[in-house]
């Protein structure tokens, strides 16, 4: 018997090809061990955990962004024809979406959120400060937060963590390795480049290699761990904004990926995955022969279409757009077994069986640069006996439980300022005004 869906799951078919995730929550969750929410020193009450934090969030978006495709005759015939593969892939989300809307009802796609950034009033010309819970089910605004403020509706999951362990100390001006090896989160004070101190909490047995790479991993240990799940999330090149002064063009990132030795990481028959945006040449670099894959010796089984809604379940852009499409993609592939080559043919010559499968994953978009934890979702590909497995996230901006994060970014979300607390009494304790 197959044990319930953690609670940042919405919704799931029974083929696992589609499914609801809640972001902020499937984060909140990832702070705990995989097998601590479901075992019996896990308690599902309905009433308020006595310590409970949450992700800080941003107001869930109600209606589509304005559209961005182009009007005129001309900006149209200069905009890329359109492949069987990409009328194809629109065909396959809108259809996924259509499910999704048919089994799951007219319920909120997302769980209500603690909101801590100064917004403005929708009415007059006033802007006031406020914190409040939205997104349950009943559009509720609450000036403090209820029992059900982002945990799930009418659940509140306590792990039993009491007493806290005392902080430690960590300096990240270097790069650094640092483990929480107890069952406990574990509070440290961060000193950093200009000399001042923050907090950060580390989930159970996480290990973070703080740093730029791929220099950061030479603080491996030797040998090396090996893991079943590598994920990478890169700083894929972008004309807006870049997340990483240093890698600004494409040739740039594509070095230092390939410089990642990630075949020494990886588990017999394990599994890398990576997150792409929708320029044609990232993925290109990742798949084609030759690439990034082929390099780290996994063969491409399974492609993820992550489709960012609102809160109603309507795509954010136009599914068939052609200047911003609704969704970005993680590519999955699988080490290949020794003597198999990675042309898709065994060492007798013949083909080896096996199609691309794809699942969409649809929720409610988070803050900037913030992704859903898919934890749950690689145990349920890596199969049965694997809860609790460890994964390595490189390029991470917040830390897992039981995983590996690697990055010059692995504590941007582990911060203090980035959670709430909330007492008993459903209050929080948090600056509500300050600016995520």
């Amino acid at each position: 018997m197959s044990r319930p869906h953690p609670s940042h799951i919405l919704y799931q078919n029974p083929s696992q090809t589609l499914t609801l995730i809640d972001i902020p929550h499937s984060i909140e969750q990832a702070q705990f061990i995989s097998s601590a929410l479901s075992s019996s020193s896990t308690t599902f009450t309905d009433k308020p955990c006595p310590r409970t934090r949450k992700l800080i969030s941003c107001v869930p978006l109600a209606t589509p962004y304005p559209s961005l495709e182009p009007k005129s005759q001309k900006a149209i015939k200069n905009l890329p024809v359109k492949d069987i593969d990409d009328l194809l892939l629109e065909r396959y989300v809108e259809l996924s979406l259509a499910e999704l809307r048919e089994a799951y009802g007219s319920q909120k796609w997302c769980l209500p959120r603690v909101i801590g950034e100064e917004e403005k009033a929708v009415e007059g010309t006033r802007v006031r400060k406020r914190k409040r819970v939205v997104g349950d089910e009943r559009g509720r605004e609450d000036q403090n937060l209820g029992d059900t403020a982002g945990i799930g509706v009418g659940e509140c999951v306590q792990v039993h963590t009491s007493p806290p362990l005392p902080p430690a100390e960590l300096d990240i001006s270097d790069p650094t390795i640092f483990s929480n090896p107890n069952s406990l989160p574990l509070s440290i004070s961060i000193s950093k480049h200009d000399s001042s101190t923050t907090t950060a909490t580390l989930p159970p047995h996480s290990t973070l290699l703080h740093g730029p790479l791929p220099q950061t991993l030479s603080l491996l240990p030797s040998p090396p761990p090996q893991f079943p799940l590598i994920l990478l999330d890169p700083p894929w090149p972008n004309r807006s904004a870049h997340r990483h002064a240093s890698y600004q063009t494409t040739p740039d990132i594509q070095s230092l990926l390939s410089s990642l030795p990630l075949q020494d990481l990886l588990s017999p028959n394990g599994y890398i995955a990576v997150w792409l945006t929708n320029k044609p040449a990232f993925r290109s670099l990742v798949l084609d022969p030759g690439g990034l894959f082929a390099q780290w010796g996994v063969r491409l089984v399974e492609e993820w279409i992550w489709v960012k809604v609102t809160e109603n379940g309507e795509p954010v852009t136009e599914v068939g757009g052609r200047w911003r499409r609704p969704w970005e993609k993680v590519v999955v592939g699988r080490a290949v077994g020794e003597g198999c080559l990675l042309t898709g043919k065994d060492p007798r010559g013949e083909e080896v069986e096996g199609e691309v499968k794809k699942r969409v994953i649809a929720g409610v978009p988070d803050i900037h640069s913030r992704k859903p934890n898919l934890r749950y979702l690689f145990e349920q590909l890596l199969g049965e006996g694997m809860e609790g497995y460890s994964g390595m996230e490189i390029f991470a901006r917040n830390l897992t439980a039981g995983w590996w994060g690697v990055g010059d970014e692995v504590l941007k979300f582990q911060m203090e300022e980035c959670w709430a607390d909330r007492d008993s009494d459903g209050n929080a304790g948090f600056d509500v005004d300050r600016e995520l």
